[in-house]
């Protein structure tokens, strides 16, 4: 009895800490689309297996969904270590390699059936799962560097996630993880992936009985599982996942993704059939991406040296021989290192359920932090922005259209009303333009009158006289300004080497009978770059009986002399 009592007591916190796995992430890419995360509980769901949610109470289930087909992975915790066994089924028609194959309702439910024969097969209805989305319909970029530059890279490529065109037309949502690593600098992860293939996903996982714990990009899963097994603890390494259409290609540093990398399809079409797709890629780009990390490892780490192929039909040896010509080797991962008991699983699917298996496997970790799409299906059920527009907007065109029309009536009237009041204001309305037309005939006549002054009064010409007083400066003084007032007062300020210069200044402009009443005003000392000077500020005024002759008297004296500064 109470062996039953611990056993109730083990599934009831089990299901508490599913929950809380639920509701403690933020990072999920589901969140931006319209699906719900339903919680299936056990008194509610159909088959009422009892023995199932005490024996399932250490089990932990892993799907992996590609256009190949789906594969779910069942890891129990046992005494010895942790088991698996995992069960694949492939979809009935070969899908095409396009980002929307699983958002097509025939698509959608070649998915729901298979996930739900896997779970009649297995009696694991009601058991929470996490599910692996591998292949085109997502794509995960990563940032690297000082906080806020990641911080604009992320917005960047958020902004820049509708033009995905690779991931196919409609709704693209995305889910972000990062990590500190020191104050200054992080690393930033934002899977972007396609909103109809990530709602079809959980609305085939909930069809199938199960309950969506979350869904995670296959190749950060398949970087943790490198990372778990300490293949990338010193050098970063290569993980290449193979599947239908294009491969993906993963750099893995110390269980952390560091480049999502898919060749074009164009590339792979143009190759010659008795070429590797794996050995042409690798031998073009492994120059670039050896570059490409090296400011994002420490420098102690190693190059880019080992590739680690998960999955397909590869050449293996044939490939190993021909990628080593690059300084790269090829390695097989495998599961014997993650699991105790893999004897339920055959040596080809050791490699084809590698991400299903790691899935499962990684869900006994409760402490990993990554980018998770399943955190996007909320609590409660919501209608999307776009359900809700596509439904009400004719109503709301209709109203619009009524209150517009009844807006436009009463501005008609009011214009109507408007229009007789200015007619009644008609009288005054000419009275003010006469009087304003007869205010501008007099403006215009002033006009004219002040024109007829200014032509009539001649312009005054102090040229000879600036002339005669440039000249008249002896050697080793210059003039600064001159400034002639309307009043024929004249102020000249300068300096000399010498005072004796100043003065002899001075006699020259009295004794030139041009200027009367001349004045020195000041002078002071000061220092050039040639040597010591005196600065001098003279005041006279322009004789007005002998100006005109000024320019026959300024003639007769010698050159301005300017010293050299």
């Amino acid at each position: 009895m109470n062996a039953k009592v611990v056993e109730v007591i083990d599934a009831i916190m089990q299901e508490k800490e599913e929950l809380e796995e639920h509701s403690a992430s933020d990072r999920d890419l589901l969140g931006a689309s319209s699906a719900t995360l339903t919680l299936t509980e056990r008194r509610k769901s159909v088959r009422r297996v009892f023995f199932d949610r005490r024996q399932n109470s250490k089990t932990r289930l892993g799907l992996e969904i590609t256009q190949d087909g789906v594969t779910l992975a069942i890891a129990r915790s046992t005494a010895e270590g942790i088991s698996l066994k995992t069960d694949y089924i492939a979809f009935e028609q070969e899908l095409p390699d396009s980002p929307c194959e699983l958002s097509l309702d025939s698509n959608k439910a070649a998915l729901t059936t298979a996930i739900s024969e896997l779970v009649e097969r297995h009696r694991i209805s009601g058991q929470p799962v996490k599910v692996a989305l591998g292949g085109s319909p997502c794509v995960t970029r990563v940032a690297f560097g000082e906080n806020n530059s990641v911080d604009a890279d992320i917005e960047e490529t958020r902004q820049r996630a509708e033009r995905y065109l690779s991931l196919g037309r409609g709704d693209k949502i995305s889910a972000y993880a990062e990590r500190k690593i020191d104050a200054k600098r992080k690393r930033a992860w934002l899977t972007v992936a396609h909103g109809e293939v990530v709602n079809s996903i959980a609305t085939a996982v909930e069809s199938a009985g199960l309950r969506l714990a979350g869904i995670e990009h296959s190749l950060v899963t398949l970087c943790w599982a490198v990372g778990e097994q300490g293949f990338d603890a010193n050098e970063p390494v290569l993980v290449l996942r193979q599947q239908t259409g294009r491969p993906a290609i993963a750099v893995s540093y110390q269980g952390e993704l560091i480049l999502d990398y898919r060749p074009s399809r164009l590339t792979l079409e143009q190759l010659p059939s008795d070429e590797s797709p794996i050995v042409h890629i690798l031998s073009q780009h492994i120059k670039c991406l050896r570059r490409y990390l090296a400011p994002q490892v420490p420098r102690t780490a190693g190059q880019l040296t080992k590739v680690y192929c998960v999955g397909g039909d590869v050449a293996f040896e044939a490939s190993r021989e021909e990628l080593a010509e690059y300084g790269l080797e090829l390695v097989e991962l495998s599961l014997d290192a993650q699991f105790q008991d893999v004897d339920d699983v055959t040596e080809r699917e050791r490699s084809e359920s590698l991400p299903a298996a790691c899935i499962a496997r990684e869900a006994f970790d409760s402490e990993r932090q990554a980018t998770n799409l399943a955190d996007s299906l909320k609590q409660h059920a919501r209608i999307s922005a776009k359900t809700l527009t596509q439904t009400f907007w004719p109503l709301a065109a209709t109203i619009l259209l009524l209150i517009g029309a009844q807006v436009w009536s009463m501005n008609v009237s009011a214009q109507i009303t408007e229009v007789a009041a200015k007619l009644d204001a008609t009288f005054p309305l000419r009275t003010e333009f006469e009087r304003v037309r007869r205010d501008l005939a007099k403006l215009e006549n002033d006009r004219r009158d002040f024109d007829g002054l200014l032509t009539a009064t001649p312009p005054k010409q102090f040229n000879h006289l600036v002339k005669f007083a440039g000249r008249a400066l002896p050697e080793g003084a210059w003039l600064r300004s001159i400034r002639a007032q309307s009043d024929s007062s004249v102020h000249l300020s300068g300096a000399s080497f010498s005072e004796d210069g100043i003065y002899e200044y001075l006699a020259a402009l009295r004794a030139s009978k041009l200027f009367t009443h001349v004045t020195l005003e000041g002078t002071s000392s000061t220092r050039l770059r040639s040597g010591p000077a005196v600065e001098f500020e003279i005041t006279t005024v322009a004789d007005k009986q002998v100006r005109d002759a000024g320019n026959s008297v300024a003639n007769s004296i010698n050159p301005l002399q300017l010293p050299h500064l």
